[in-house]
C-alpha cells in the first residue's frame, strides 16, 4: 500500500444545493468533460424555451420560424403569423389573353405581401393590372368605318342641280328624288373646287348633310342626305368623256375625290336660299355659315346650331 503523505487530512463531503452545484459546475475547470457538456445541452435548451419543461406542462413544442424566407405562403390567412422583419414577395403574375375583335386585352394579377402597422403581421393584396394592346386598325383611317356608339357626327351641305343641263352628251341633273330613288348609295363626283375637295376628304362615315339645290329657279335645302362612305379617288376626271373631265388630273397622283352618299328625309318644303339670306345678316342665326358667305362654294360645313337652327325653320312652317 502507498505511504500517506504527512499533513494532509482528507476532508469531508460537503453538501451542495442543485444550483450551488450548477455554478460550481460551470465555474470549476477541474469537472469532467461529460459533466461539462451536460451543462452546456441544459443551457442551449433553457435558451430555446425549454420545451422538455412545456411538453410536461401540455403544450406542444414550438418550431422557430424563419421571417427571411423568399417564397411566402400564396394563402390568405385570418390571422396571419406575426414576422419581425417581413419582406415583400416577388411578383407572381398570370397573364391572360383575350382576343376579342382584332384587338387584345392582357389582364395581370400581381399578389405583393404588406406588413400590418399596427401589429406587423403580414397581409396581402392583389393588384390587378388591365393593359390594352391596340389592334392594327386602330391606326387607320376610320372616315370608311361604321360609326361608334358615342359618334358625334360633322354637318354639311352639298349642292347639286337639280333641273336639265347637258354636257358632253350627259345630263348632269340630280336632284333630292333622284338620290331617294338610288337603290346603293350615289356617288358625289364632279367637285372641281380646291376648297370644296377639302371638305369633301374631311367627312366621315356617319356625318349628315343638307342637300341644296342649286343653279335652278328656286335654290334652297330640299332635304337631308347621309355620308355612306368616307373620300376615295374621283376617277371621272381621268375620263375624257365625262362632263368633269380635268385634263390636268394625274392617276398616279390623284387631285379630286368623292363621297358616296344615302338619302335620309325629304323636306315637306323647300328652304329657299331667300329665307335663308333673311337670317343671314349682322347678328343673325346664319350670319357665319359659308353658304351665306361663300356662295359659290359647293361643299361647305354647317355649324351644330346652324344645323338645328334650319330644321326649325323647315318644321314651323308644316
Amino acid at each position: 500500500m502507498p505511504a500517506k503523505k504527512r499533513g494532509l487530512a482528507t476532508p469531508a463531503p460537503l453538501k451542495t444545493t442543485a444550483s450551488q452545484s450548477n455554478a460550481l459546475n460551470d465555474a470549476s475547470p477541474e469537472l469532467p468533460a461529460q459533466k461539462r457538456r451536460r451543462s452546456a445541452r441544459v443551457q442551449q435548451k433553457q435558451d430555446l424555451g425549454n420545451p422538455i419543461q412545456q411538453s410536461k406542462a401540455g403544450a406542444p413544442p414550438s418550431r422557430a420560424v424563419s421571417s427571411s424566407s423568399k417564397t411566402p405562403s400564396t394563402s390568405r390567412s385570418a390571422d396571419p403569423k406575426p414576422a419581425t422583419h417581413p419582406k415583400a414577395s416577388k411578383k407572381q403574375a398570370k397573364r391572360a389573353v383575350t382576343a376579342t375583335g382584332g384587338a387584345f386585352t392582357t389582364s395581370t394579377a400581381e399578389t405583393a405581401t404588406h406588413p400590418s402597422p399596427v401589429t406587423g403581421a403580414t397581409a396581402q393584396t392583389d393588384v390587378h393590372v388591365q393593359l390594352a394592346v391596340p389592334s392594327l386598325g386602330d391606326s387607320a383611317s376610320t372616315s370608311d368605318s361604321p360609326p361608334s356608339s358615342g359618334f358625334s357626327p360633322s354637318y354639311w351641305l352639298l349642292k347639286a342641280e337639280p333641273e336639265s343641263r347637258i354636257e358632253k352628251g350627259k345630263d348632269v341633273k340630280f336632284s333630292i328624288d333622284d338620290l331617294a330613288a338610288c337603290k346603293e348609295p350615289a356617288g358625289w363626283d364632279g367637285v372641281r373646287n380646291y376648297a370644296a375637295r377639302n371638305n369633301l376628304r374631311a367627312m366621315k362615315m356617319g356625318d349628315l348633310a343638307f342637300f341644296y339645290h342649286s343653279n335652278c329657279k328656286e335654290p334652297g335645302i330640299a332635304g337631308i342626305m347621309e355620308i355612306a362612305e368616307g373620300a376615295s379617288i374621283d376617277e371621272t376626271a381621268f375620263n375624257p368623256k365625262e362632263p368633269y373631265f380635268d385634263p390636268k388630273s394625274d392617276p398616279s397622283n390623284p387631285k379630286w375625290y368623292l363621297v358616296k352618299v344615302r338619302f335620309v328625309h325629304k323636306f315637306t318644303r323647300l328652304v329657299s336660299l331667300h329665307e335663308l339670306k333673311s337670317h343671314g345678316g349682322p347678328g343673325g342665326e346664319l350670319a357665319n355659315m359659308p353658304l351665306i358667305k361663300m356662295s359659290r362654294l359647293s361643299v361647305s360645313p354647317v355649324g351644330k346650331a346652324e344645323w338645328d337652327f334650319i330644321l326649325n325653320l323647315e318644321r314651323k312652317s308644316r
